[in-house]
């Protein structure tokens, strides 16, 4: 995800990498950077309009404010199913977006709307995405890296979904 003070962060397990300009940084015990928070998390986003993160695992929902964990969180989570694949922001439309399999929830924080017209199919968002994500990130430059198994997918800003690439060599920058 694209987080706290615009650095990106993966996470496996328990663990947490920063992406730096020379590939990935030794990683750290994801509960050194956010108390409170568990493993082996479902999905991560970094609201761009608020400064919120939202970690999800399983039903359940953390909100942190930079690094701190905001007062009533954890919650359980409503109006998005249980165990979401990737999530992340589009800062095009400002929303953070949800998804589950082949569908996507699109969540805008400051509106109380809820998701009465959700899930819709994730193609419908990118033409010629992969179904059922493992991960997703907004970049820095606000395009969306979709991974999937050892494949990654680029969709620029209009909604042009580049041809997959090696998630090892042209992503990670490690040898095969």
């Amino acid at each position: 995800m694209l987080g706290p003070q615009q650095k990106t962060f993966v996470f496996k397990g328990g663990f947490v990498w920063t992406v730096s300009s020379s590939g990935l940084d030794p990683p750290r015990l994801t509960s050194d950077l956010w108390r409170e928070l568990p493993g082996g998390l479902s999905a991560a986003v970094t609201s761009q309009r608020s400064g919120k993160t939202y970690f999800l695992k399983e039903n359940r929902v953390w909100r942190y404010s930079g690094f701190k964990l905001d007062h009533g969180f954890p919650r359980k989570l409503s109006n998005i199913p249980a165990n979401i694949d990737a999530a992340f922001y589009l800062s095009k439309s400002k929303k953070l977006i949800f998804i589950k399999g082949s569908g996507y929830w699109q969540w805008d924080e400051t509106s109380t709307s809820g998701f009465s017209s959700y899930p819709r199919p994730l193609s419908h968002l990118f033409p010629g995405a992969p179904g059922a994500p493992d991960a997703a990130l907004a970049s820095s430059d606000g395009n969306i890296l979709l991974f999937k198994g050892s494949q990654v997918w680029s969709v620029k800003l209009q909604k042009h979904v580049e041809k997959p690439r090696s998630l090892a060599a042209d992503w990670l920058k490690c040898d095969d």
